[in-house]
């Protein structure tokens, strides 16, 4: 987080998509101005709730938990191609579930 936030004035706003699932990340997504903010489904109820507050048409709550929400963000925000996205989560589902093995 300090990295980005040291260095915000340097990233172009139009390419940056900003993620989390916890309430550490809502400056990034409220105080900051990126354009463009996912949170993955398994994200904590209080960030939700700041986000749905928010009602910003460029912040997504995605379907998806976890690098899966991420992934699903950048395909509905056209970072990525939805056939690629497709493939991609398909890899982060299998990844996911060798973890728990």
């Amino acid at each position: 987080f300090y990295h980005i936030w040291h260095h915000r004035e340097r990233l172009q706003r139009d390419c940056v998509v900003v993620c989390g699932a916890t309430v550490d990340s809502l400056p990034l997504f409220l105080e900051v101005g990126y354009p463009f903010g996912v949170a993955p489904c398994d994200a904590t109820p209080e960030t939700v709730a700041q986000l749905q507050a928010d009602a910003s048409p460029t912040h997504y709550y995605a379907n998806e938990r976890a690098a899966g929400g991420l992934l699903e963000g950048l395909a509905k925000f056209g970072f990525i191609a939805p056939d690629r996205w497709t493939a991609l989560r398909d890899q982060v589902h299998a990844a996911m579930a060798a973890e728990r093995v």
